[in-house]
């Protein structure tokens, strides 16, 4: 494809050599009237801008490409002066979004070149407003570097930010400012340089160095001195444009200075700033909301209140737009100056939950807010901060103070009550732990990821927990000989490494709900298959239980003398079997219970859209068999060699099981299980458990509730008014409630 040329008058009877020096003579007529403010080749801010949304009319070049490729042998390149081999890359699609630029950019200039060539204001002739102008543009540039893009193609296209000593000598507001942002970012990148999660960004690095202490205590004193400056002013002037500029860029310097403040707390070793970062954190989160509301940002354009007042080439924006045709098109566009305040908002949020992870007592707790992190899709900086401060390699300890065998030790006890002679066991605290320490942990940092790599990835773990399980029943097999009346005969290694498994397998198909990988047609077989999972991770649970039951209970009897009590008759009392008391199912095994009886009623709720064919269970672009459909979803089971992939004959069996049973029963076996699990959530949210619960916890179970009341509810009505016998009604799932559980109804 070609850009279409302009026409250019010329007799037809003209010979060829005159037909090119018309040519000529016309282009060098509209070069003379050309306008020559600019230098050759330089391209304004608003050229480049213009340029991206001029629509152009194309001539279609293909056929003639195509035949003039056929002169060339095997190696041979097209090479002209005016078609280089960057010109070529920036053409050529490599399926590299490093590589494919999609454009090329104009000159790139430095801060010297732009002044002298009257591009740029130096920053002594800065207005206010000017300097509002680029401080804005700079938070949003930061902003993007938060969502991904490397540091050359955001912050580092404000040519003011190039040279802190020769553009930034003259000004009192903008050099603190700039300052400040340059270390914020230099220490940020000590923690995303290493952090796997902000590998992609690795690349680009260009020397990143932090300040040194004498650096940083010059900046935060001319950033203060900035402050009490303008709060001066303000006072005095708080009327009229000239004051709202003054109260704009108060607020952005108080949000620079105290966000800077809490950069410098969050890079304290061994976690000791975090109290502080945390309070930081939300007086920095006030200023944001301060700026958001206080200002006439809401009511302003798209790009900001003062982006008329942008200096020109003060960003080469061309970078950037290169880039984010390449690799995203939702990025590009003006700045919208409430999505930034609000992106940034939330990201401080984010990273004061991370700064409270020292209050966590359990891995449970530590792998629920991780989770719930990328649930609420966390950037890279929050993310990268909490991978750092949860886990030290080289010293095996979490949040770089406590061993890993010690909160792996601790999780045992509070999730399934393993008595402390388990842990005391030579077999179990040698080998065992550091080992399942370490997988734990590795699993801990793929969750960090997001929830399409983590799928890919945890079939792996599915491999490494059925090792683990190995090892488990050759610990478990030693206490068959143990003297010890709690360890002879238990299981509790075997039983917490598949607990472990069940819950990745879990895991790995509730993502796939998120990730939007189903067809409604499958939701039936997916709940099928999680139903079976949580029978048998509930089964597990239920049998350490009820073997801690019968063992506190023989130990009850042992202190008593072996039940050698009488009854008034005078014959002897046996003792009391352990077995004749209830067992008391722990907080744990109740949550797994819930959720296994909301999958259930989901099911037989599913059975019956199925009967009165709301739902089908063929797809609608029928692609192989279903056999072959339902190995594709759950073939990665396979890796686990216990308990396996449940066959397809399984699936078989149970649909025709499905069909043989009445609607009626059907009904009221989903409307028993939503309401057990309706009943089982209450009782656990008003329940308070010996190691409080976080609030991410507190309000998942919440989101559990709000699913099966509201399946519940639809399914009562419908029962009643029988509306899935209607033909004209069409199921609606939402997964709103819950990311993982869906409500039905019908619309």
């Amino acid at each position: 494809m070609s850009q279409a040329e302009e026409t250019t008058d010329v007799p037809s009877s003209a010979p060829e050599g005159e037909v090119e020096a018309v040519v000529a003579e016309k282009a060098g007529e509209a070069t003379v009237e050309e306008s020559p403010a600019p230098p050759p080749g330089v391209k304004q801010h608003t050229d480049i801008i213009n340029e991206l949304e001029t629509v152009h009319e194309w001539t279609d070049l293909s056929a003639f490409m195509k035949e003039a490729a056929q002169e060339l042998r095997a190696g041979q390149i097209v090479k002209d002066d005016s078609f280089t081999m960057y010109d070529a890359m920036g053409a050529i699609e490599l399926m590299d979004p490093k590589m494919d630029f999609g454009m090329i950019s104009s000159p790139i200039y430095t801060y010297d070149e732009a002044v002298k060539l009257d591009m740029l204001k130096p920053t002594s002739a800065l207005s206010m407003k000017e300097v509002l102008a680029i401080v804005d543009r700079l938070i949003a540039v930061e902003m993007r570097w938060y969502d991904g893009i490397s540091y050359v193609q955001t912050v580092h296209t404000c040519l003011y930010t190039h040279d802190l000593k020769s553009t930034l000598l003259d000004d009192e507001y903008l050099a603190p400012y700039v300052k400040c942002l340059m270390d914020r970012v230099a220490n940020h990148f000590q923690i995303l340089s290493v952090s796997p999660v902000a590998r992609h960004l690795q690349s680009a690095g260009i020397g990143f160095i932090p300040f040194s202490k004498e650096d940083q205590d010059a900046t935060k004193d001319s950033l203060a001195s900035a402050i009490e400056t303008l709060t001066a002013k303000v006072k005095v002037n708080s009327t009229g444009e000239e004051g709202v500029v003054l109260k704009a860029l108060l607020l952005r310097l108080q949000f620079a200075h105290t966000w800077y403040l809490a950069t410098l707390d969050l890079a304290q070793e061994k976690l000791k700033g975090l109290p502080r970062a945390t309070k930081r954190l939300r007086t920095s989160i006030q200023y944001l909301e301060q700026t958001f509301k206080g200002d006439s940002v809401s009511e302003a354009k798209p790009e900001g209140v003062y982006a008329e007042s942008l200096p020109s080439i003060a960003f080469q924006d061309d970078i950037m737009k290169r880039f984010a045709i390449a690799s995203n098109p939702r990025r590009l566009g003006p700045f919208d100056m409430t999505v930034v305040f609000s992106y940034l908002i939330k990201m401080l949020q984010q990273m004061e939950r991370v700064c409270g992870i020292k209050k966590l007592k359990t891995l449970q707790q530590l792998e629920f807010t991780i989770l719930k992190l990328v649930d609420d899709d966390a950037g890279i900086l929050p993310l990268s901060y909490m991978e750092h401060y949860m886990y030290d390699p080289k010293e095996k300890k979490v949040f770089h103070s406590i061993p890993v065998v010690e909160l792996l030790i601790a999780d045992g006890k509070q999730l399934l009550e393993i008595p402390q002679q388990y842990f005391e066991n030579k077999d179990t605290k040698d080998d065992f732990l550091p080992y399942f320490g370490d997988v734990y942990m590795a699993y801990l940092q793929l969750c960090h990821f997001n929830k399409g790599r983590r799928r890919m990835k945890l079939t792996g773990f599915f491999r490494q927990f059925a090792q683990l399980g190995e090892m488990a029943m050759i610990i478990d097999a030693g206490f068959a000989t143990s003297t010890s009346v709690i360890l002879k005969g238990s299981r509790y290694t075997c039983m917490w490494v598949m607990d472990k498994l069940f819950k990745t397998q879990i895991e790995y198909l509730q993502i796939g709900f998120d990730l939007e990988l189903y067809q409604p047609h499958e939701y039936l077989s997916i709940f099928w298959y999680l139903e079976h999972l949580f029978n048998l991770r509930a089964s597990q649970i239920r049998s350490i239980v009820e073997y801690n039951h019968n063992i506190k209970g023989a130990l009850a009897i042992a202190a008593r003398g072996g039940g050698k009590n009488k009854k008034k008759g005078g014959k002897k009392k046996g003792p009391r079997s352990a077995n004749n008391s209830k067992v008391q199912d722990t907080l744990y095994l109740q949550e797994v219970n819930a959720q296994s009886h909301l999958v259930r009623g989901i099911v037989r709720y599913f059975v019956i859209l199925v009967k009165f064919k709301k739902m089908d269970l063929e797809p609608y672009f029928p692609f192989g068999s279903n056999a072959k459909r339902y190995y594709n979803r759950f073939s990665a089971f396979y890796k686990a060699r216990a308990p396996g992939l449940m066959m397809y004959d399984r699936w078989v069996d149970a649909l025709h099981q499905f069909k043989m049973v009445k609607v009626a029963n059907v009904s009221t076996g989903a409307n028993t299980e939503l309401i057990a699990a309706r009943t089982t959530l209450e009782k656990l949210i008003n329940t308070t458990p010996t190691i409080e619960r976080t609030p991410e916890q507190t309000a998942e179970l919440k989101s559990l509730m709000k699913v099966a009341v509201g399946n519940s509810v639809q399914l009562q009505m419908m029962s009643k008014l029988h509306t899935y016998r209607n033909p004209d009604k069409n199921i609606k799932t939402t997964f709103a409630d819950h990311l993982s559980y869906c409500v039905v109804a019908l619309n």
